[in-house]
């Protein structure tokens, strides 16, 4: 079993409970959409390394925001070992409560929780851990960040919409919010507001890495013995900020096919097909997938070029020589 396998097995394993929510969407759609809505995807990144919070940082902070020096080791000890695959998830989860026990301000051992919540598929719960860090702490930027992955995860647009926006009002730097904002726009068919929100997001997502908490990658046993097995680590199934934004470019597609203004549809598309391109090599193990979401935008579009071949000849041969030239 090479990397790309268990790249698959973690995709399966993370989008069961998605197999109703993407039921009716376009084959172009579902593809896309499951590659950037779910976090465990594949082992799909760029060069770049993770970057986390040292103990001291993560000691200031919480000091800062009034947590008990008990609290705050007994956290500590606990993300140390977030990562490992030696020890059962449940002795994970034990660890943060504990934490909690002791000083229940500590809001990143409520957010750790989540993520455990997350990583069991229990996404409910997941949300109400979220929900709690921030109001333990109004300014935690992460809790903000997952509690916008996962009412997209749920189609709550609503609580989608507005959680994007208080992101906004205290990271205007954050690329989730203006991701979330996105999908929120594009479910209420605002495709103008859709494109606006999803290509700042874009920027953002390609300016870098931010830094983790190692207990954003506790995963699930399953998936550690996986892991280990192929010597890969559980974090490499992460989606990065690269992939976001280099995915992002592709499938912003849906928004301008979806505003039905077809010379900015091919003006995007043909403005930045040599970027899509580019963007393959940089997929990981997503790359041949990619490669097939080009291709099929590309028979898409031939498609609605055949739709002016009478009533709009010379757009339709202009965009016809476009395909040509390119050799597509």
């Amino acid at each position: 079993m090479n990397k790309k396998k268990v790249a698959v097995l973690t995709v399966i394993i993370g989008a069961l409970s998605y197999a109703a929510y993407q039921t009716g969407k376009s084959k172009v759609n579902q593809k896309n959409q499951r590659a950037v809505e779910v976090n465990m995807t594949s082992s799909a990144k760029s060069d770049r390394k993770f970057e986390y919070y040292s103990e001291n940082e993560i000691r200031n902070e919480l000091r800062k925001a009034g947590v008990s020096k008990k609290s705050i080791e007994t956290f500590i000890s606990a993300n140390k070992i977030a990562l490992s695959g030696d020890i059962p998830l449940k002795q994970k989860k034990d660890e943060f409560i504990k934490a909690i026990e002791e000083d229940k301000k500590n809001y990143l051992a409520v957010a750790a929780l989540g993520k455990v919540a997350f990583a069991q598929d229990d996404r409910s719960t997941a949300i109400s851990y979220y929900k709690k860090s921030i109001e333990i702490n109004p300014k935690f930027e992460k809790g903000y960040e997952n509690l916008i992955r996962r009412y997209r995860d749920y189609e709550d647009y609503e609580n989608l919409k507005i959680t994007s926006e208080q992101l906004i009002k205290l990271y205007p730097e954050n690329p989730v919010s203006y991701d979330g904002l996105y999908h929120y726009f594009k479910y209420k068919k605002d495709y103008k507001k859709a494109i606006e929100a999803g290509k700042k997001a874009i920027e953002i997502y390609l300016k870098g890495e931010p830094k983790y908490y190692n207990y954003e990658f506790i995963t699930t046993d399953l998936i550690h013995r996986i892991a280990k097995d192929l010597g890969q680590k559980p974090e490499e199934t992460e989606l990065t900020n690269d992939y976001e934004g280099r995915n992002f470019q592709l499938y912003i597609l849906n928004a301008y096919i979806g505003q039905g203004n077809d010379k900015e549809i091919f003006d995007y598309f043909f403005n930045n097909y040599q970027k899509f391109k580019d963007n393959i090599k940089y997929m990981g193990d997503m790359g041949y997938e990619y490669k097939e979401w080009i291709n099929e935008y590309i028979v898409l579009l031939k498609e609605i070029n055949n739709k002016h071949r009478n009533k709009d000849k010379k757009f339709y041969e202009e965009n016809l020589k476009k395909f040509k030239f390119l050799e597509l």
